[in-house]
């Protein structure tokens, strides 16, 4: 299928994109439109990173300019667990002709979906019927693939119910720990945190890249670490020795959360 997307000269004079959209709004929506990782169906896997490293804004810029497309404009929604962006309109544009090789490519995209609800979010706004009850009949009423959300939703519930309302970007990176260190040690750290009133994600990942730094890959190692420290402190020369290194660095050298 020919890589190319089509943006309608009536963009530049939509009252939403001329009357609420800011520049910098404007510039993420249209890479977001056309960047390499866009697909047929408007559903596409994307890191916030990654906008991030394209468009030349800082982290917390795209994290910003991003939650007001999603959030204010309502042009785009993402599923921070599986990565996934949708955008609400493509199929107006994007989805307006049939045939055997489109179809082909639909179905074929469509079944590597991992957050189903997204295909029925894009789907409503494809007029071309055919096309249209392709994505409708795709979209069950179950969201997300089970065997997916499971390996994730314990992290990102304790997140939320602990920490507080959970970023796209944050969520990508919780997601990233617990490719390394397992989720175990992921809600651990965040536990550790939270036992010394910090509420901080940048914080928490400190605690990750030092159990990084001393080889930690499981619960008991943890305890091994508590119990090292414990017989150290009782000795004279490691009295003064401070509790919280065998676990964090200094928030400060880390970056600001969002």
């Amino acid at each position: 299928m020919t890589m190319f997307r089509i943006i309608h000269t009536r963009f530049w004079n939509d009252p939403k994109v001329v009357e609420e959209m800011t520049p910098e709004d404007r510039y993420l929506f249209l890479y977001l439109l056309t960047n390499d990782k866009t697909t047929q169906i408007g559903i596409y896997q994307i890191m916030i990173k990654q906008m991030a490293f394209d468009t030349g804004y800082s982290l917390e810029t795209i994290s910003s300019i991003f939650r007001r497309l999603q959030d204010e404009h309502k042009l785009v929604k993402y599923n921070s667990e599986t990565r996934e962006l949708a955008i609400k309109n493509w199929g107006q544009y994007n989805l307006t002709r049939g045939g055997k090789p489109m179809e082909d490519c639909v179905k074929s995209e469509l079944t590597r979906v991992k957050d189903r609800s997204l295909i029925q979010y894009v789907g409503e706004s494809v007029k071309h019927q055919g096309i249209r009850e392709l994505f409708l009949s795709a979209a069950p009423e179950s969201a997300i693939d089970p065997n997916f959300s499971e390996l994730y939703s314990k992290a990102m519930q304790f997140y939320q119910q602990n920490f507080g309302i959970l970023s796209a970007y944050i969520g990508e990176e919780i997601i990233d720990s617990i490719d390394e260190f397992g989720e175990e040690l992921v809600i651990e750290a965040m536990k550790i945190s939270l036992s010394i009133g910090i509420r901080n994600w940048r914080y928490t990942y400190g605690i990750l890249k030092r159990w990084r730094d001393q080889n930690v890959k499981t619960l008991n190692d943890v305890l091994a670490l508590e119990q090292e420290f414990q017989q150290r402190k009782a000795s004279p020369t490691q009295a003064a020795s401070n509790h919280l290194k065998v676990y964090v660095h200094n928030p400060s050298a880390g970056e600001d959360e969002e």
